[in-house]
């Protein structure tokens, strides 16, 4: 069973100054320009979200993956769409399915982790985000010291 939550990022200009609804971190990243291997220091603003709704993210609060965090980039890479659709949604929630394995060291089905797929919105495409970014996450609320990368929980 798929559990993910696909997010649609927005450009950081656009809410730059949302990004202290997140607090004091080391560093806020535009959704759309995550890396893999960021740690994000929390998703609390994002309740609604975690709920399984879709919503948009403007900055996400990262922090070095030795300090408290609750997920971690764990893929990043543009969309092989041509054009924005429906479709893109799909792509990022295979796309993170199919990363999730060999970043953790167990499939996604064998996990006990959750992931969140990150994907362009129409707006942050015609702005030209292609981003697709993939997030894992543990239980609500539950933070890490480390990277999840070889984890196999």
């Amino acid at each position: 069973m798929l559990r993910p939550i696909a997010l649609g990022s927005v450009l950081a200009l656009t809410l730059a100054g949302c990004s202290s609804l997140f607090g004091t971190t080391e560093e806020d990243v535009a959704a759309m320009q995550l890396a893999t291997g960021q740690c994000i220091e929390h998703l609390d603003d994002l309740s609604g979200v975690a709920d399984g709704e879709e919503g948009e993210v403007g900055v996400l609060p990262t922090v070095d993956c030795a300090e408290p965090h609750e997920a971690e980039v764990y893929y990043a890479a543009d969309t092989t769409a041509a054009e924005y659709s429906d479709g893109i949604l799909t792509e990022a929630d295979q796309t993170c399915y199919d990363a999730f394995g060999t970043f953790v060291g167990l499939s996604y089905d064998q996990s006990r982790l959750s992931l969140f797929s990150l994907y362009p919105s129409q707006d942050t495409w015609d702005a030209g985000d292609r981003q697709i970014a993939c997030l894992i996450t543990g239980d609500q609320g539950e933070t890490f010291t480390a990277t999840l990368a070889g984890a196999a929980e």
